[in-house]
């Protein structure tokens, strides 16, 4: 039996992993007023439910916490990679519905 890194089956983690590189360190670094205020709202717990984007300063309050727990970071940054994450999460889940790569 052959042993391969890349094969069918590991292409989607591989896919996933290079877009949330991709998404993580690309142009992301021209942040819109949007992200300075949502990140503002995080740093200070407030307007945690905004009616355009429900779980999403809930969901970086709680990241940013657990990240400041072990290290001091920006929350601008965290943020982003929170937003990278999820992208890339959603895409490993398409490629898996749609099943791409089998």
């Amino acid at each position: 039996m052959e042993w391969r890194i890349i094969n069918s089956k590991n292409i989607i983690y591989f896919l996933a992993l290079f877009f949330f590189l991709l998404y993580a360190f690309g142009a992301t670094n021209n942040s819109s007023l949007d992200a300075w205020a949502y990140a503002a709202d995080v740093s200070k717990g407030d307007n945690l439910f905004a009616p355009h984007h429900l779980l999403y300063s809930l969901l970086g309050y709680l990241w940013v916490g657990v990240i400041n727990i072990f290290a001091d970071a920006d929350v601008l940054v965290l943020l982003k990679l929170l937003n990278a994450a999820f992208a890339a999460a959603i895409l490993f889940v398409l490629f898996r519905f749609l099943g791409v790569f089998n």
